[in-house]
């Protein structure tokens, strides 16, 4: 047997068992291929309660859509979306990359480091809810309206914030980074978060805008999987919340998409001449693992065969993404909304929020009962805290009702203690944390 110091959470008297029980058989091979066999049978028997529940409710082979998210688009399409009456915009080139300036996550922020007591809350669905309601639909307009109320869709615009503004509700892309900024800038945003951010003393100015009908999409899907979610349990629970989770992120694909293969060293001399390739690794035999765009690259194409080749390929693909798997108009317009359903427990009069996680909020007092629930978009409470530190987007820790602490530190995890939060706190000192990494290496004979 491996030695005590080996295990983790197991005591003298529990280790003493697996002595006398394994004496002198125990293998490090035998035991690992037990666990991996108990692991692929606990996963059949999920995968067929899961594949059951689907098609009992919608008819649908589960082996038919590879992710979840396929599978939800499936359902959606099939059993809720009007095709010959819902006019999903179907953006391409230009208009793709300049709405896509307007897509968003949610909001990761801290606004106030330490508080003696609080209350942590998240949203019920969050996202799902911000799918109800209507959306960019329809053929798109470019107009130089001013009156912010007399269009619908997306406007770039130039923002001004008040300067006292405590907790900032637009978001800015600077290069790589997100920030909530206050000042003034320029930038592409959703028209119906900007209406909602005017209540709070911004102003906008219009320089143009894309406008777009309304149209209600999901409602129908959203409310029939939360009353699943709500009312049931077990493998059919599961089911309801993972669909829910599982459309909106599908609308927000990228036009271009990489691919991953495994072709002959002729193929594989086809797709460099053709696409840009982003990854290759020589493989057995003669073949290679190729990561590449499925769009061509026809400006560095030399060959005139090729060229023709690539033609006609970016043609199949002008055609072929005119389907409703994505839709980057409604996928802004979702994590808009998600931001404008957090703007109600931001600003919060005498009770201001101390940080936020996207779907969650800190605050130093119980929120009001008219916005907890258990009903979709409103908040339930997690938490009670006798202390809190709250020191930078997804770095705090907190000492729960029971004694125990939280602590959350994106990229250390469990390493980080509550004291060594405290510490980074009172002092600019850094604070050392050792984290074992394991990593995938290819190993090509």
């Amino acid at each position: 047997m491996p030695p005590l110091s080996t295990f983790n959470d197991l005591d003298d008297s529990e280790y003493m068992k697996l002595v006398n029980n394994y004496k002198d058989n125990w293998s490090l091979r035998d035991e690992s291929l037990k666990y991996c066999e108990s692991d692929i049978k606990a996963l059949h028997e999920i995968l067929a309660s899961f594949s059951k529940e689907i098609f009992n409710e919608y008819n649908l082979n589960i082996t038919k859509h590879p992710t979840a998210s396929s599978l939800a688009m499936g359902i959606f399409r099939g059993h809720h979306l009007d095709e010959d009456k819902s006019r999903i915009p179907l953006l391409k080139g230009h208009i793709h990359s300049e709405i896509r300036k307007a897509f968003y996550g949610g909001a990761v922020e801290t606004y106030i480091p330490c508080i003696k007591k609080g209350y942590h809350y998240d949203v019920n669905s969050l996202f799902p809810a911000a799918m109800k309601g209507d959306m960019p639909v329809g053929n798109y307009t470019y107009t130089t309206e001013q009156d912010l109320n007399k269009v619908f869709g997306f406007s770039y615009v130039r923002v001004e914030t008040p300067l006292n503004l405590k907790v900032p509700l637009l978001p800015y892309r600077d290069e790589d980074k997100i920030l909530y900024p206050v000042g003034t800038w320029y930038g592409m945003y959703y028209t119906e978060i900007l209406k909602d951010v005017v209540k709070y003393g911004y102003k906008i100015t219009i320089i143009y805008s894309v406008n777009f009908e309304k149209q209600d999409l999901f409602s129908g899907y959203v409310d029939k999987l939360y009353e699943i979610k709500a009312n049931s349990t077990g493998s059919r629970r599961a089911m309801a919340k993972l669909l829910l989770n599982s459309l909106y992120g599908r609308f927000g694909l990228k036009e271009i998409i990489d691919k991953t293969a495994i072709v002959s060293k002729e193929k594989a001399e086809e797709i460099y001449a053709l696409y840009e390739v982003k990854e290759a690794y020589p493989l057995k035999d003669g073949y290679e693992l190729i990561v590449y765009s499925i769009k061509p690259d026809l400006d560095n194409i030399q060959v005139l065969e090729y060229k023709k080749e690539a033609a006609k390929i970016l043609s199949g693909l002008e055609l072929g993404f005119n389907d409703y798997n994505s839709s980057i108009a409604i996928a802004a317009a979702i994590t808009a909304n998600a931001q404008r359903m957090m703007f109600k427990y931001k600003m919060i009069p005498g009770n201001p929020m101390v940080a936020t996680d996207t779907d969650s909020g800190i605050f130093e007092k119980p929120l009001p009962d008219h916005m907890i629930g258990p009903e979709l978009g409103k908040m339930k409470l997690e938490q009670i805290f006798s202390e809190g530190y709250f020191l930078a987007p997804k770095l705090y820790g907190y000492i729960k009702e029971n004694g125990k602490t939280k602590v959350v530190a994106k990229g250390v995890g469990s390493n980080l203690s509550y004291d060594q939060i405290i510490s980074l706190y009172n002092s600019d000192v850094p604070v050392e944390v050792l984290k074992e990494i394991w990593s995938k290496v290819l190993i090509i004979e």
